[in-house]
C-alpha cells in the first residue's frame, strides 16, 4: 500500500460501520487481509477460507456468501464448481461441500 493508503481505507471502513453498511466493510477489509494474510493469498482463495471457517461452525448462510463471492471472482470453471458446491450447502451436505473447497484450495481432505 501507497503512505496514507492504509488510513483512507480504514477511514472509509470506519464510515461504512457508522452508517451500518457492514457488507461493504467486510468486503474492505476482506480486500485488506487478501494482501496481507500470505503473498500467494488471492481474494478468491480467502473467500474460499472464509467459508472453510463459517463451515465449521455451522454458519450455513455464511459459507454459501463467501461461495457465492468466491465464483463471482473466478473463471468458468471453477465458477461451475463453486455453484455445484452451493447446491451442496443448499441440500445440507456440509461434509460434500467441505470437501469441494477443500479440493479447490488444493488441499486434501481428511475422511
Amino acid at each position: 500500500l501507497e503512505e496514507g493508503e492504509h488510513r483512507d481505507r480504514m477511514m472509509a471502513i470506519q464510515e461504512d460501520l457508522q452508517v451500518n453498511n457492514i457488507h461493504d466493510a467486510e468486503h474492505e477489509i476482506e480486500e485488506m487481509l487478501a494482501g496481507r494474510a500470505a503473498p500467494d493469498l488471492t481474494l478468491a482463495q480467502l473467500h474460499l477460507r472464509q467459508a472453510l471457517v463459517a463451515l465449521a461452525v455451522e454458519g450455513l448462510a455464511d459459507a454459501r456468501h463467501h461461495v457465492e463471492h468466491f465464483r463471482g471472482l473466478v473463471r468458468a470453471q471453477k465458477a461451475h464448481r463453486a455453484a455445484e458446491i452451493i447446491e451442496l450447502l443448499g441440500q445440507s451436505d456440509l461434509h460434500q461441500a467441505e470437501h469441494e473447497i477443500q479440493e479447490l484450495l488444493g488441499e486434501e481432505h481428511p475422511d
